[in-house]
């Protein structure tokens, strides 16, 4: 029901902006069906209308059914025109994405893919790619059409059939589409050397075997003449890399990889590639991305590389153009944490000064976007810089990581708070109990409470050598706030730890005293909460026995 309300009111926008002024196409019902007009067919445009203005389901079904009858008896007249076959495969697909079936349609959609004019065939190729799957058993049929289309002289049907080609090729059919798609890598147009790539990371994604053979035309085009090709080529190589990490070799295609990065930040694309003043943000960041997993020797060139991608000057408060630049220098961050090694790079702490400056300008921005950014860049940092990093924080990063435990935003409020167990020190990690603890007793939502507990145990597990008393009596408080059972024996069970066991030592014993003081009477009382669980697990005998003795 959800997912058809959802549906609904998508067709119901789509609908709005097709008879909108503007730019929309102002589409609208004809009064005339046989008029010479632009607009939809008059039947089709009042099925829609009926469909997106139907007040129940129950109702809408009705429509969809009687229409659904009508296009079936319609089919299944002889020599039907085009015109009205891509009427009849128009409203099987509007039926159909509502989750009506409409399996009689079909074969219908390959005959009209196979014939018609440009926008006919188009029609039958986005109802193929919208009906079948990769193992029915009309995909024979299909690729039939898809490979004639690929050897047209025209250039429509060559892009149409690559584009339903990455959808539906199955792996079966793979090793007779590829020849022709390195072929079509290679091809006079740019937007045809585009889709050649991206169906042939769609061949290697559903067969390894063509790995080797698809990363070679991959590398090839890196160095094509049009930016847009090279791009979508390093696309591809990022996909295929994450998915098959040890088949392939970034070394081979290093250098061209850092040749598109340099002209980018030279600005030597085309100013199309620009976004709000930042030159192929999206292209850089799947550059960067790929730097992470280059070769040992290779690290000296990619740390200047990634130097002078930070230094854009594209970082800014403004709404329009911060945001996108502040993503770049996020990758070069991430980048720069898991390559950098504090016992080799010589200019360790220089580049760490640098990075430090890059988050102070994130984190103060005024955009709650920047600031998450920043935040999660910070995280990145200590979690692999974890010991070259706490020494460079300094005070006024870590109070507005404080800061934004308040932050009305409650992303930021919960990213702040994943970070407070790397900030934690000997020097300061009572401070930040306090400060996760006073957030615990102010928050209603009980699994981001129960996340806080359990942060707060982690904090005090880690820097075990804090006095004694303090962390038993931390994990009191921590246990007066806990509300599931499982959470407070879990706290009962580390204060235990804390004690150990017999005999206990005097300044063990005077915690024990003290704490028996503290709990005897309130646990005592009749609805003591947890009383059991607290009385199961935790042994008084002891602390009583041992004060006596």
């Amino acid at each position: 029901r959800e997912i058809f309300r959802i549906m609904s009111e998508m067709l119901e926008r789509t609908w709005s902006f097709l008879t909108s002024s503007g730019s929309a196409p102002k589409w609208t019902v004809p009064s005339n069906q046989s008029s010479n007009t632009s607009h939809l067919p008059h039947g089709l445009s009042q099925f829609m209308k009926a469909i997106f203005q139907a007040p129940t389901t129950g109702i809408e079904a009705e429509v969809v059914y009687k229409q659904l009858k009508a296009v079936h008896s319609k089919l299944q007249e002889p020599n039907l025109s085009n015109q009205v076959l891509s009427d009849c495969i128009v409203r099987s697909m509007l039926c159909y994405i509502l989750g009506y079936p409409v399996e009689f349609a079909h074969i219908y959609a390959l005959q009209l893919a196979q014939k018609g004019s440009v926008t006919e065939k188009k029609i039958g190729y986005l109802a193929a790619v919208t009906f079948l799957k990769e193992d029915d058993d009309l995909i024979l049929l299909l690729m039939n059409t898809i490979m004639r289309d690929l050897k047209s002289t025209n250039l429509v049907e060559n892009n149409m059939a690559l584009v339903t080609a990455s959808y539906l090729v199955p792996k079966e059919m793979t090793g007779m589409m590829l020849p022709i798609l390195i072929e079509k890598t290679k091809h006079s147009k740019d937007f045809i050397r585009k889709k050649a790539l991206i169906c042939l990371e769609q061949i290697a994604l559903k067969n390894p075997d063509f790995v080797d053979h698809v990363i070679e035309s991959v590398i090839v085009s890196l160095s094509d003449k049009d930016p847009g090709v090279a791009i979508v080529a390093i696309q591809v190589l990022k996909c295929l890399h994450s998915h098959y990490p040890t088949m392939i070799d970034l070394t081979s295609c290093f250098k061209a990889i850092c040749e598109v990065q340099r002209q980018i930040l030279d600005k030597k694309l085309p100013k199309d590639y620009q976004f709000h003043g930042a030159p192929a943000p999206w292209a850089q960041q799947t550059i960067i991305r790929l730097l992470k997993s280059v070769e040992f020797e290779n690290r000296e060139e990619v740390i200047q590389l990634l130097i002078l991608s930070v230094d854009q000057p594209f970082l800014s408060d403004n709404k329009d153009d911060g945001t996108i630049g502040s993503a770049v220098v996020f990758e070069c961050i991430e980048t720069f944490s898991v390559i950098l090694k504090a016992d080799i790079d010589p200019r360790y702490d220089q580049i760490m000064r640098k990075l430090m400056r890059c988050l102070s300008s994130l984190l103060n921005s005024q955009q709650g976007n920047n600031i998450y950014i920043g935040l999660c860049a910070f995280e990145s940092l200590l979690q692999h810089q974890e010991e070259g990093m706490l020494a460079k924080i300094t005070d006024s990063e870590r109070e507005f990581v404080y800061k934004c435990l308040d932050h009305p935003d409650d992303c930021i409020r919960k990213k702040a708070f994943s970070l407070l167990n790397s900030l934690a020190t000997e020097d300061n990690v009572k401070d930040i109990c306090e400060r996760i603890l006073s957030h615990v007793r102010e928050s209603s939502d009980n699994y981001f409470r129960k996340l806080l507990i359990q942060k707060t145990i982690f904090v005090i597990d880690k820097f075990s050598e804090t006095s004694t008393d303090w962390r038993v009596f931390i994990l009191l408080r921590i246990l007066q706030c806990a509300k599931s059972g499982e959470q407070r024996q879990q706290i009962i069970l580390k204060i235990q730890t804390i004690f150990g066991t017999r005999p206990y030592n005097e300044k063990t014993m005077q915690i024990g005293s003290k704490l028996l003081t503290i709990l005897t009477n309130p646990a005592q009382e009749e609805n003591a909460p947890g009383k059991n669980v607290f009385r199961e697990n935790f042994d008084f005998s002891n602390f009583v026995l041992n004060s006596q003795t």
